[in-house]
């Protein structure tokens, strides 16, 4: 599913003729994505894992943003346009969070405990991350490798990435004919892959950032 998912992210964001500058603006978005995913691919298969997901939590954080602007597009300008102050005050990881728990009605806040659970252990020097470096001690300088941590990386690399990728693909309504193609195969195997592996028995409480219907256009 990673391999798929990147797979559309670059055919919306490479292939497609965009429309109008706000789809514009969403392919570089797209760009950010894929490259994002792709430095984690190539550091988690390393065993650099402290590093691979540091840039799950980017993956996170540019999807957060594309699902707001696809429930906002109108605001996908202002974005753009918009300065330091006001990027952090109307854009910012805390502000797009807040807004899309108010939309899909989640009690608590998951979102932020998962942002801020990457930035203790993944993004921030401390001391809790040092189990990232050195599992068994010091043991030796640079990469190593680890099951359990392969698999936790990519547990939570794919459910991020497959959501963010039917969301950037929401953003374009009319597209060339090969690309329906590329999206309706990419949903089909999206759909497959939800119903095998997410819980999605409560609506309200969902796995964080997977909406309960892929095929819906909005992750």
């Amino acid at each position: 599913m990673i391999h798929w998912s990147m797979a559309v992210i670059y055919a919306f964001a490479h292939d497609h003729t965009n429309a109008t500058d706000d789809e514009l603006t969403i392919q570089y978005l797209g760009l950010r994505l894929f490259n994002s995913v792709a430095s984690s691919v190539k550091l988690g298969l390393s065993g650099y894992y402290q590093s691979a997901f540091a840039h799950v939590r980017d993956i996170f954080e540019t999807v957060a943003l594309l699902d707001y602007l696809h429930t906002n597009p109108s605001q996908i300008a202002q974005w753009k346009a918009s300065d330091k102050k006001q990027r952090i005050a109307q854009f910012g990881p805390g502000a797009i969070r807040n807004a899309l728990n108010t939309r899909d009605q989640f009690s608590g806040n998951k979102r932020k405990e998962m942002y801020d659970h990457l930035s203790e252990y993944l993004s921030h020097a401390t001391a809790p991350g040092f189990q990232l470096l050195a599992p068994e001690g010091l043991g030796k300088i640079g990469p190593f490798l680890s099951e359990k941590y392969l698999k936790a990386w990519l547990e939570e690399a794919v459910k991020f990435l497959v959501h963010g990728a039917t969301i950037f693909m929401g953003h374009f309504p009319n597209v060339e004919p090969p690309l329906l193609l590329e999206k309706a195969d990419f949903l089909d195997r999206a759909n497959r892959w939800r119903d095998k592996y997410m819980n999605v028995g409560n609506p309200k409480q969902p796995n964080p950032g997977v909406q309960p219907t892929p095929a819906s256009g909005r992750g």
